[in-house]
């Protein structure tokens, strides 16, 4: 039972993807490294969401 992965998913991948390549590469504050994984994590915690609880998330919009 394959199912279509959400936006969120992939936006969540990639702000993670980001994270770990500016931790690794580049001498940023500590503050926006963990802005970028928090909102990375939140995204893909949305993304995975049964259909029903983001629905009404989507609502809240």
């Amino acid at each position: 039972m394959l199912e279509k992965i959400r936006k969120e998913s992939y936006i969540g991948i990639g702000l993670l993807a980001a994270y770990l390549l500016l931790m690794r590469f580049t001498p940023l504050p500590d503050i926006f490294l963990a802005i970028l994984l928090g909102l990375g994590l939140c995204a893909i915690v949305i993304g995975i969401l049964p259909e029903h609880i983001y629905e009404k998330i989507k609502l809240l919009k």
